[in-house]
């Protein structure tokens, strides 16, 4: 087997053993499986390392294609987008299960906030910026970036 299908295999099983976990995760546990994650999806939308190091900072104006697919595989890979839809009540109820205290409901309230931004795009890869950039904007002291 080849190094990417391990490497994506691994993360897949960390995602599903993230998501079937019923305690919360401390923000080391929270970055370290955003490294995993930020492991498969920027070499598979191509992304460059500075747009992300910047996204990381609170950065998110651009209109970089690859950027944008990034976020969606990230997405993806978290289960709150599946068949190209977005559903707000799996980022939410993921949150409520995995995030530490003093971040958790600020960051559902921030998701609740921007779960309609999907439906103002016809294209998967600009809706989940959209919905990341709103996310980011709406609360910005409990945002993270993977």
């Amino acid at each position: 087997m080849g190094g990417s299908a391990t490497l994506c295999m691994v993360t897949a099983f960390l995602v599903a053993a993230l998501l079937g976990t019923s305690e919360a995760l401390s923000m080391d546990q929270v970055r370290q499986a955003g490294k995993m994650m930020r492991n498969v999806c920027q070499p598979k939308s191509g992304v460059d390392q500075a747009i992300l190091d910047a996204a990381t900072n609170g950065q998110f104006k651009t209109d970089d294609r690859n950027f944008k697919c990034y976020i969606k595989c990230v997405m993806g890979m978290m289960q709150s987008v599946k068949g190209g839809k977005y559903n707000a009540d799996v980022a939410i109820a993921l949150s409520k299960r995995m995030l530490p205290d003093g971040i958790r409901e600020r960051t559902v309230a921030a998701i609740q906030k921007c779960r309609d931004e999907w439906d103002k795009y016809d294209d998967a890869c600009d809706s989940a910026y959209a919905v990341t950039a709103c996310t980011a904007e709406a609360d910005p002291e409990v945002f993270y970036f993977p």
